[in-house]
């Protein structure tokens, strides 16, 4: 009783304070946690930047992402979980490589877009806390029984590692089908997706690279047909629809797809790497593995990044290079918006997937399939035994 009138004086004195407050006003409150505008704007801003989020619902998803992530600490509180420094750097590490961001300083490229880098950490770190909620509470009551992992296994490409590149166009349910017909034309006839953007506000539009054994037979097996440039859907549900545009598709065996690979990475976006076409020549003719970051740091050229990784976790295109690279050689992977000029510095052979690699693989999947049905049970939970109040 006390926390909540302690509460509503906060808010009275937010929202009746003109002098102080004047541009501050109060969208939700979590519990004591109270959400303003200003917290929504820079949301907004953040997902639009880095998530493509678009269209009329932006705010209202901005919003509920804020409130869902306000529960999740209040959670960790009360169960004393916390994020270490070390956690907190190995995700942003993890996100620059996601983002293809290269070996950038986080908090001086998200000034520089003009976004708030406090609320972008909070964001991080409520998603970390979520993640060891999830770990305590959840996962140790996840179970896959042989029986699923059987009716499961025609998931599995059998000897080869396909991956595709998608571009993913989300449409709410209010469009109508004669709109949605005139996209997949547009889509079709290599329309630009500025100009189907232009027409169609609501219509959100993202990028992809995925394994086929991560997604839905059907749609697996669509992709796997198509050619490059075809249009799959559009897929409906009550929430909208969605339709799938094949830019890349990676075939490679599965030997290769399981080996981790030793990379050195310069990374431009496409004005550096026109401007730095002489460097990167002279590059590839002195760098060795060993010199490559002194080359690099001589020739002035971004610093560069040095790390491990399994090639199936890679880009569509990035596997497609690398697959018929020597170690030892210099490639470049240019996608029109970035350039990446790339040494092959060690290849750790994987197995190809045999009967009990494709168990384990099928478990992962299935796994993280419960886990997030569970996690979403959770939260639903946990926010219906919340205060939440939403203000226009």
């Amino acid at each position: 009783m006390l926390n909540h009138t302690v509460r509503l004086l906060i808010l009275f004195v937010i929202l009746y304070s003109s002098n102080v407050f004047a541009d501050i006003k109060i969208v939700a409150v979590v519990n004591d946690e109270l959400i303003s505008n200003l917290d929504l704007e820079k949301r907004v801003a953040i997902n639009k930047f880095f998530y493509k989020v678009e269209g009329n619902a932006v705010k209202e998803i901005a919003l509920n992402a804020l409130i869902d992530e306000s529960i999740w600490r209040q959670e960790a509180k009360k169960l004393k979980i916390t994020v270490t420094e070390k956690d907190f750097l190995e995700a942003v590490k993890q996100f620059l490589v996601i983002k293809n961001l290269g070996n950038v300083d986080l908090k001086s490229y998200i000034e520089a877009q003009g976004l708030d880098y406090k609320l972008f950490v909070q964001h991080m770190k409520s998603k970390l806390l979520w993640n060891k909620i999830l770990m305590l509470k959840v996962a140790p009551y996840i179970i896959i029984s042989d029986k699923e992992v059987q009716d499961n296994r025609d998931h599995i490409t059998n000897g080869v590692d396909v991956s595709v590149h998608i571009q993913e166009i989300i449409l709410p349910a209010s469009i109508n089908d004669n709109i949605i017909s005139d996209i997949i034309s547009d889509l079709q006839n290599g329309v630009s997706t500025e100009v189907i953007k232009a027409n169609n506000k609501d219509v959100l539009f993202e990028e992809a690279s995925i394994n086929v054994k991560n997604i839905n037979a059907d749609l697996a097996n669509k992709l796997i047909q198509a050619s490059v440039g075809d249009v799959v859907g559009p897929i409906k549900n009550e929430y909208g629809s969605l339709i799938v545009k094949l830019l890349h598709r990676s075939s490679i065996n599965m030997e290769f797809a399981n080996s981790n690979v030793d990379l050195k990475q310069v990374h431009l976006d496409a004005e550096q790497g026109k401007r730095y076409l002489e460097q990167i020549r002279v590059l590839k003719t002195k760098a060795t593995c060993e010199n490559f970051s002194y080359v690099v740091r001589e020739l002035k050229l971004p610093e560069p990044l040095d790390f491990v990784v399994k090639v199936k976790d890679l880009s569509v295109k990035m596997q497609n290079v690398l697959q018929s690279c020597d170690v030892g050689k210099i490639v470049e992977v240019d996608d029109g918006q970035v350039v990446d000029i790339i040494m092959l510095c060690n290849i750790t052979k994987g197995k190809a997937d045999d009967d009990i690699g494709n168990t384990d693989f099928i478990k992962q999947r299935l796994y993280m399939e419960k886990l997030s049905m569970q996690s979403e049970y959770l939260l639903s939970s946990l926010k219906s035994n919340a205060l939440i109040e939403k203000y226009n």
